[in-house]
């Protein structure tokens, strides 16, 4: 196959190619990348491949850690193994905080409750 690479910035790279070092001087980028149902075009890329199966080569959706100097912060789960929720709501129950206080926790009813009124229902 012949691939064209396009990228907007002038070194092609992304956040990592323009992301921070880490201690030891390794490029890093400070996010997250993954392939989500909403990516249509990945998957039918890949079924015209014929990339599935044995030859699939992504892994599964994971739990995702935040991390800060003190070490994990919270841990998210696959969501779409939850029961489904409205985000603020889900997100508020199902995500362990391994070091917010309970009052910090309580903290965030307002956000939870904004997020919460989010209608991403396909009339809204």
């Amino acid at each position: 196959y012949r691939v064209t690479l396009v990228d907007a910035q002038a070194r092609p790279g992304g956040v990592v190619r323009d992301g921070f070092l880490t201690r030891e001087g390794r490029p890093a980028e400070a996010g997250q990348h993954g392939f989500w149902n909403e990516y249509y075009n990945i998957f039918k890329l890949f079924d015209e491949l014929g990339l599935s199966g044995e030859q699939d080569p992504l892994t599964g959706f994971a739990e995702q850690g935040q991390y800060s100097p003190r070490g994990l912060e919270a841990v998210w789960p696959v969501f779409k193994d939850q029961q489904k929720l409205p985000t603020g709501l889900g997100q508020a129950l199902f995500t362990r905080f391994l070091s917010l206080s309970p009052l910090d926790r309580a903290s965030a009813a307002p956000l939870v409750l904004a997020f919460s009124e989010f209608d991403d229902s396909p009339e809204a």
